[in-house]
């Protein structure tokens, strides 16, 4: 028997993603937007589909074919945890101890670097071989415009930590510190050798783990513009591709229709969340009668909970956008979750009111910026 091992070449990424023109300053969605930024991205299926290197062919010094396991290691790491490669058509995930860095500032932090397994019965003159290809578990996809950088989080004082991705690039993930939380934050930064300027603060937490798509606010620099920012995170069998684009005001996953005759405020309900990375400050947003504005999370793995305080009420109505309904808030005025095509839109109307033609406000304003 033979199994063929394949580590997509050095641990990079099994597929290609097209690389979007940079923008000429602020756009119509946003700062540098790439011109090709919404458009689709190619990953492979499988390493017999890729052209390149050949497989490195495995043989086991016995023939116990229930007891046999494989491992390995990397970069002078510890090694892996064994498995079987008897697992046709299954994928996991296996975490590799890493060499303690020997920077100053990391004080002798463990990386912790996973990887995707997925096992697969070959093709073509490896019809009789078993393949078990090893891919990084997170490769990150920079489409923003600009260029991207991430940290895991609680690191982000050290720049020994901090991961660059410039627009159009990918690169893999892992935890610099496998003691600390196991999620990141991402900013965006002028990039070397440009004459960009644009440049944002840390985000909320991310977490890379939970496929899905949503919105996140970059906060701004002093002096400088919020960005807000679509993250689209999708699994391909043994891999995670976790995708950065620039909110669209058009086709925005989430959006605040104030269609009452009153001005309303809104901000992300944090005090109440217990899950890590929770708390900190509320950035409260104001959204004028017959205004629509897109809508983007402040700590987006921490819940989906907006706080809605009417002019003139004392108390804000917290409404769950995870849950389509609708909320009544004061003076008879109510609050409904719906689907307003692609978006998942909250509308706020009059007692008694009807549908109402709405203004886009474009990016979200905070009370901050304004005061």
């Amino acid at each position: 028997m033979r199994v063929g091992l394949w580590a997509v070449g050095r641990l990079g990424l099994p597929g290609r993603a097209a690389r979007g023109r940079r923008g000429g300053g602020r756009g119509g969605d946003g700062v540098g937007a790439g011109a090709d930024a919404d458009a689709d991205i190619v990953f492979k299926d499988s390493w017999m589909e890729m052209a390149g290197d050949l497989p490195f062919v495995f043989s086991y010094a016995t023939d116990d074919l229930t007891g046999n396991k494989a491992t390995f290691s990397l970069l002078g790491s510890e090694w892996a945890a064994p498995f079987s490669l008897e697992s046709m058509g299954t994928t996991g995930v296996l975490s590799v101890p890493g060499a303690a860095s020997e920077l100053p500032a990391l004080k002798g932090a463990k990386p912790q670097l996973e990887f995707g397994l997925a096992f697969e019965l070959g093709t073509g003159q490896y019809s009789r071989s078993k393949v078990c290809t090893i891919v990084p578990r997170y490769t990150v996809c920079n489409r923003l415009g600009l260029a991207l950088q991430l940290v895991q989080g609680g690191l982000e004082e050290l720049p020994e930590a901090v991961t660059e991705v410039r627009d159009g690039e990918v690169a893999t993930l892992h935890w610099t510190d496998s003691a600390a939380v196991k999620q990141c934050r991402a900013r965006v930064v002028p990039a070397i050798g440009t004459h960009e300027t644009f440049a944002t603060s840390w985000s909320g937490l991310l977490d890379p783990a939970q496929p899905g798509s949503f919105s996140i606010r970059f906060p701004p620099e002093a002096g400088g513009a919020v960005l807000n920012v679509r993250v689209d995170i999708c699994q391909r069998r043994a891999a995670t591709f976790v995708v950065f684009r620039q909110e669209s005001d058009k086709q925005s996953l989430y959006a605040i229709r104030n269609e009452s005759s009153v001005d309303v405020e809104a901000w992300q309900l944090l005090k109440a969340a217990k899950e890590g990375g929770g708390g900190g400050a509320e950035t409260r947003y104001r959204v004028a009668a017959s205004e629509r504005m897109t809508w983007v999370w402040d700590r987006p793995m921490l819940n989906r909970h907006i706080a809605v305080l009417v002019t003139g009420s004392r108390e804000p109505v917290v409404v769950k956008m995870d849950q389509f309904g609708e909320v009544k808030l004061p003076a008879g005025r109510t609050a409904q979750v719906f689907a307003d095509g692609h978006t998942r839109a909250l509308r706020i109307r009059d007692a008694g009111g009807s549908a109402a033609s709405v203004s886009s406000a474009g990016n979200a304003r905070s009370l901050a910026a304004e005061g």
